[in-house]
């Protein structure tokens, strides 16, 4: 299996778009002086996590045996790294802004970087459980 398989990207339109969002598309847009993300994936989500990425600090370094998760990122930049927990050789290295959205797959491991910080939002379908995270290195 490679990384490609189960990490999928996708991107917010950076227009508001609130028919769109009614369809089923999302957007990341200006309003006010401030950021305004609609989020859709179409599925029920249980899980919904604000995540700051502070400059200089990994944060992640592991993965899900039974839970797959979505990442979008609300502002700044993440240097993403995504590899098989069973196969560390096997992995993808990206650099993840604003409006983008990122699918990963369970048995994932996964650690973001950021130099100037940044702001994201996680959701899943599955409820969390502290026992289905397992640290990973590679």
């Amino acid at each position: 299996m490679k990384i490609t398989d189960i990490v999928s990207f996708t991107k917010l339109s950076p227009n508001k778009d609130i028919q769109g969002f009614e369809n089923g598309n999302g957007c990341i847009f200006f309003k006010d002086n401030a950021i305004a993300a609609y989020i859709h994936n179409g599925r029920p989500m249980k899980r919904i996590s604000f995540v700051e990425f502070y400059p200089n600090t990994p944060r992640g370094g592991h993965f899900h045996k039974r839970q797959s998760e979505y990442i979008c990122i609300v502002s700044g930049h993440v240097v993403a790294t995504y590899w098989l927990a069973d196969n560390p050789k096997e992995y993808l290295k990206i650099e993840l802004g604003q409006g983008d959205i990122v699918h990963i797959g369970k048995g994932t491991a996964h650690i973001y970087e950021s130099k100037q910080g940044a702001f994201a939002v996680e959701f899943s379908p599955f409820k969390f459980k502290q026992n289905d995270t397992y640290v990973s290195v590679r």
